[in-house]
């Protein structure tokens, strides 16, 4: 990555010579250009982790040119060119008195070109100070370059005069600056890498022109860049220094955005209680470069917070998945042109036609917002310009984090969805004009304003759940039943074809689904109590997201059930109590346990299954167990020990090929090895592919099975886990001696049909 020069804490009073330690002369420079301090705000009200909101730093068009020089016009008053008047020196000298008494190249005599009055020629790099004091053939003023410098690299003119005041020596305010005021205004190229923490700033970068210009390039490549890794810090939490100096320590910093991230990069350091309390002053090991960015900003501009933006979090939670968006006259989110692999593609409304331009997913991410991913290029859903302005153009963009690319997700009452900006929680996906039966009607941000151009429907494009299941915990096989005089969800043991276990589950929306029990036609749902989120049953409530679920599987074939609408809590056995019968179910934070932990199956498979086992023959006893071509099960290498592979071996009588089959009490069965151990699927997951393997018994359903006998004799064992899964030889090679064995699909092939002879 293009190494960066990194800007320090700089501000210098103008008799100060770039060398000198920063901590010490930092004040003098504060204490000269602080005007009228604003009691609305103070330093103790400094933000570490949000300096300043996004939509306020790259807001471009926040001041056009003639704003920018009156604003330059208020803060110098009357400039001193000649350096006639006093040198504020209080020692009765004028300007050019006091600078033909320094001993120094740094102070020269007049004419002094102050800030309102400096223009530059950036192709020749000469200067007002060459060309008698103001404006001049080919020179373009510093208003000007601050303005181009904001257009072209998308930050504020704001900002960037902000930057100005913190970083300079004092040019911003001075009425008779010296040419070396100029030289590295911005504090660009300049970092603190000198003797005792002082600027070794970086010649080939002087020059205010090439300060604004390369300062706003930086802003906006850190802006670009942030994710590439060359960064040590991130969004998120970061240890930051209080100085220069490591030995003062460091603070835990949760930098909220992308403008307080580049902030910090440009100036990596966060200042401490002393300092804040302390502003305009120093503090022993303080760094004041960002206090003093939040507090001049406030002073000059008005709050670093946009006062405009409501900050707005997702009540909907959805599923990993693909998704159509809709809008309210079936129309789907398309991409125009179907262009799913160009930056700027603009993002319209189209008649549905199941391409990749009409597929996205929605992935949620630590701040609790949504990114809208396009399923076919990697692409997101982008406010261009990251403006949050009426009007501004949704297109596809490259991922970078920022707010322009998050979104809440917001169900109204009559179940739409709400797709709000991150940026602006007052600022809405919104189709232009209102447009909604129109094919190739594009999307914009607009205010929310309660109407069909704001309301989606989001729908999964996989087929999901439909039919009628029993819902069991994973590990101890207790199912999921209504307590009937109380109407709670509680677990208890299977009983055969109880409608009391049985729930009709199917998409209500197109992504979340109701679970209706089928003995009692009502509706589980999460409610409110003092002391957790209980489950319970009851009537329809239409829209009512408390009884709209997501279900969605893990890499191990466990499903999570989890509200739409709670913050996320999802099925949960209270205190964990799995085995015990009677337990109620709650709503809980997701964590990932085996009290949250189910299995959904659908009852007329497992009505089919049951009568066929229950008309098999009983198979208990000690068994070889082989295949077709009577390669046994075996044990490999004979270790009887944890973990050992399962395979088929040439038969050799061996300990490692006998095996006793054991009914349980729950009428399934466990393979026991002739040591004790059990043929066990090595994690409890029941994904394709997953091995067997030996191991101590432990009761789970990744050691019990489900014996069937087909119609030629040979038996299927299948995983009590699942009953679509058995146990199978890898890649079909029955034949071949050594081939592991895994568990897999039903699929009634050879594979998975097996010889029982005592």
């Amino acid at each position: 990555m293009l190494k960066v020069l990194r800007s320090r804490n700089r501000e210098f009073r103008k008799a100060v010579f770039i060398g000198v330690p920063v901590v010490a002369l930092i004040v003098f420079s504060a204490l000269a250009i602080i005007r009228n301090i604003s009691s609305a705000v103070r330093a103790t009200d400094f933000n570490p982790g949000r300096i300043i909101d996004d939509s306020v730093f790259y807001d471009k068009d926040s001041m056009n040119v003639q704003q920018i020089q009156a604003f330059l016009n208020s803060q110098v008053g009357q400039c001193d060119t000649w350096g006639s008047g006093p040198s504020g020196r209080g020692d009765g000298r004028t300007a050019a008195q006091f600078a033909a008494a320094q001993r120094s190249s740094y102070w020269h005599q007049p004419p002094y070109v102050c800030i309102n009055n400096y223009h530059e020629n950036p192709n020749t790099g000469e200067t007002s100070f060459e060309k008698g004091g103001g404006a001049f053939s080919g020179g373009i003023s510093a208003a000007q370059i601050i303005y181009n410098a904001a257009q072209e690299y998308g930050i504020s003119p704001k900002v960037l005069l902000v930057l100005l005041k913190k970083e300079s020596q004092n040019v911003l305010n001075d009425n008779w600056p010296v040419k070396g005021q100029y030289k590295y205004a911005m504090g660009y190229g300049c970092p603190d890498s000198g003797p005792n923490y002082t600027a070794a700033c970086v010649n080939s970068k002087a020059g205010f022109y090439k300060q604004m210009t390369l300062a706003a390039w930086q802003l906006k490549y850190y802006k670009d860049h942030y994710k590439d890794g060359g960064y040590s810090l991130r969004i998120g939490w970061n240890n930051i220094q209080y100085s220069p100096n490591p030995a003062c320590g460091t603070k835990r910093v949760n930098i909220e955005n992308v403008a307080t991230l580049s902030l910090y990069i440009y100036t990596p350091y966060v200042p401490n209680d002393a300092a804040l309390a302390n502003f305009p002053g120093t503090a022993n090991c303080g760094a004041y470069g960002n206090r003093n960015f939040f507090m001049f900003y406030n002073q000059l501009f008005g709050s670093t917070t946009d006062d405009k933006v409501e900050i707005v979090k997702s009540n909907v939670a959805l599923p990993k998945d693909s998704y159509a968006v809709s809008a309210n006259s079936s129309l789907n989110l398309d991409i125009e042109n179907g262009a799913i692999n160009s930056n700027g593609a603009r993002i319209q409304i189209y008649a549905a036609n199941s391409s990749k331009a009409q597929q996205f997913s929605f992935e949620q991410t630590d701040d609790g917002y949504y990114v809208i991913r396009n399923l076919g290029s990697g692409k997101v859903l982008d406010v261009a310009g990251g403006r949050t302005i009426n009007g501004a153009s949704v297109q596809l963009y490259d991922y970078n984090g920022t707010c322009a690319q998050k979104w809440a997700l917001s169900r109204k009452p009559n179940g739409k969805i709400e797709i709000l900006s991150k940026c602006n929680g007052n600022k809405a996906l919104d189709i232009v004009g209102g447009n909604v039966n129109s094919s190739g009607t594009k999307l914009q941000l607009y205010s929310r304003n309660d109407t069909p151009s704001q309301e989606f429907n989001i729908k999964s494009l996989s087929q999901g759940l439909n039919g009628t299941f029993k819902i069991s915990n994973f590990v101890s096989n207790k199912v999921i039943g209504i307590k009937n005089e109380e109407a709670s969800a509680h677990i208890v043991d299977f009983v055969s074809n109880s409608p009391i276990q049985q729930f009709e589950i199917k998409k209500y929306d197109g992504v979340f689904y109701k679970i209706k029990s089928i003995s009692s036609g009502s509706f589980l749902e999460i409610t409110e109590n003092v002391n957790a989120k209980q489950l319970r049953f009851n009537h329809d409530r239409q829209n009512s997201c408390e009884q709209l679920w997501s279900i969605h599987a893990d890499e191990r074939g466990a499903y999570k059930v989890q509200n739409a609408c709670s913050g996320g809590f999802v099925i949960d056995v209270v205190n964990g109590a799995i085995n015990t019968s009677g337990s109620y179910l709650q709503g809980y934070s997701s964590n990932n346990t085996d009290a949250q932990r189910w299995k959904i199956e659908d009852v007329n498979t497992i009505k089919a299954l049951d009568e066929q086992i229950s008309n098999s023959d009983e198979v208990e006893g000690k068994h070889v167990v082989s295949t077709m071509t009577t390669l046994a099960m075996d044990v490999a290498s004979g270790r009887m020990t944890n973990g050992a592979n399962l395979q088929i071996y040439n038969q050799n009588k061996t300990l490692a090929q006998n095996f006793t089959i054991e009914k349980t009490s729950d009428n399934l069965y466990v393979i026991r090895s002739d040591n004790g151990k059990v043929i066990d699927v090595s994690g409890g997951r029941i994904s394709n592919g997953t091995k067997l393997q030996l191991y101590d018994y432990n009761g789970t359903c990744a050691q019990k099975w489900k014996i069937l006998k087909s119609d030629n004799g040979l038996y299927e064992i299948l995983s009590a886990c699942d009953s679509n899964k058995t146990i199978d030889v890898s890649g079909g090679m029955i034949g071949v001696s050594g081939t592991k064995l895994q568990l897999y699909s039903r699929n009634q092939t050879l594979s998975q049909q097996w010889k029982l002879k005592q």
